[in-house]
C-alpha cells in the first residue's frame, strides 16, 4: 500500500492513474465486504486532509493531480454514502470560495487600479474540481 501511495506522487500520468485505481478498489473492496483498511488508510484524516490540500492547490498540474487524486481517496474511504456526501458537500463549499476569490483577482487585474507588480497569488480551482469529478466517479 505504501508503494501505491507513493505511486500517486509518480511523474508520469499513468503511474498515478494506475495507483489511484488499485487504491480506490481495495477501499470499496474493504467497504463492501466490511474488510477492515489497512492501517496506511487508518491514519490520521487531517494530516493526509492537509497535504492533500497543500498538493491540490499547487500551479504543477502533476502536484495538483496527486492531491486531487489523495482527497478523492478520502470521500471514498468515508464509510457511508452520507459520510461521502458530506465531503463532496465540503469540497463543492472550498470550490466556491476559491472560485469567488479567483473572480475578485481577476476584477481587480481587469480593473487596472491597483498597483499589480508585487505579484499575487490566484487561489487555484482546478485540483478541486478534478477531485469532485474523481470522488462522483467512483463507485
Amino acid at each position: 500500500v505504501a508503494s501505491l501511495f507513493s505511486l500517486l506522487h509518480s511523474s508520469w500520468d499513468s503511474s498515478r492513474s494506475s495507483a489511484y485505481q488499485i487504491l480506490s478498489i481495495q477501499i470499496l473492496m474493504a467497504r463492501t465486504y466490511d474488510i477492515p483498511l489497512p492501517a496506511r488508510f487508518a491514519r490520521s484524516t487531517s494530516e493526509s486532509e492537509g497535504r492533500a490540500f497543500f498538493l491540490v492547490s499547487s500551479p504543477r498540474q502533476r502536484e495538483a493531480d496527486t492531491g486531487a487524486r489523495l482527497l478523492s481517496l478520502l470521500c471514498l474511504r468515508k464509510p457511508s454514502f452520507g459520510g461521502r456526501v458530506d465531503y463532496l458537500k465540503k469540497l463543492l463549499s472550498i470550490l466556491e470560495t476559491r472560485t469567488n476569490e479567483m473572480k475578485a483577482v481577476f476584477d481587480v487585474i481587469l480593473s487596472n487600479t491597483e498597483d499589480l507588480s508585487s505579484g499575487g497569488q490566484l487561489p487555484l480551482a482546478h485540483g478541486i474540481i478534478q477531485a469532485i469529478q474523481l470522488s462522483m466517479c467512483s463507485k
